[in-house]
């Protein structure tokens, strides 16, 4: 598959249970960002939250080719609005993605079924929840699209008929597109709700 994806990552060491105290740091800044020798565009760039001492840091937008950290604003009334409603079908996708990525033409195809149902079942309530929900017009339109790519990435979730390795790796590599299509709507309309673009729900 293509490289499409560079990231930096900073995480807080210790076992899922006990984790260390983080340190107290100065602002760390990032300078001369680069991916394929060239400088990224900001509208390419999705930002996560990190949550430490009980605090939350954000990247900074990209300026030229640098970012620092700082204090992540609280979310808006509609940011959280947002969260609350795309929460199952968020945790859907992310159980759907886990169990799809076991799966070969020797899983039964009633289990495939049924995981591609209540995917399925979750996105769609998810979408009808936010379409109900009173939003600014700016996010209205964004809504939109992401209406547009979730119906696609539904329609592609029902996994092949005709199980081969062949079958099952074009299916996947089809439901693979639309979901990277849907991320990268779905990081613009969390962006404009004042959230991080990708990454786990963001509660505060």
């Amino acid at each position: 598959a293509p490289f499409n994806q560079a990231e930096w990552a900073q995480e807080d060491p210790g076992s899922e249970n006990d984790h260390v105290i983080y340190p107290r740091l100065t602002a760390p800044v990032f300078r001369d960002l680069a991916v394929n020798s060239a400088m990224p565009l900001g509208t390419a760039v999705y930002s996560q939250w990190m949550s430490v001492n009980e605090g939350d840091f954000a990247p900074t937008p990209l300026h030229v080719d640098s970012f620092t950290l700082r204090q992540a604003p609280v979310a808006t009334a509609a940011g959280a609005q947002y969260l609350r409603l795309a929460a199952r079908a968020g945790a859907a996708f992310e159980q759907f993605e886990t169990e799809r990525s076991e799966w070969t033409p020797r899983t039964p195809y009633r289990q495939m079924v049924a995981a591609s149902s209540r995917f399925t079942s979750a996105t769609r309530g998810g979408v009808r929840s936010l379409e109900e929900a009173r939003w600014p017009k700016r996010i209205r339109r964004l809504l939109r699209s992401f209406d547009e790519v979730a119906g696609t990435l539904v329609q592609r979730a029902v996994p092949p008929t005709d199980l081969t390795s062949s079958s099952l790796a074009a299916w996947n590599s089809r439901f693979t597109e639309a979901a990277e299509r849907g991320a990268a709507v779905a990081a613009k309309l969390r962006l404009a709700l004042g959230l991080p673009g990708a990454g786990p729900s963001y509660h505060r």
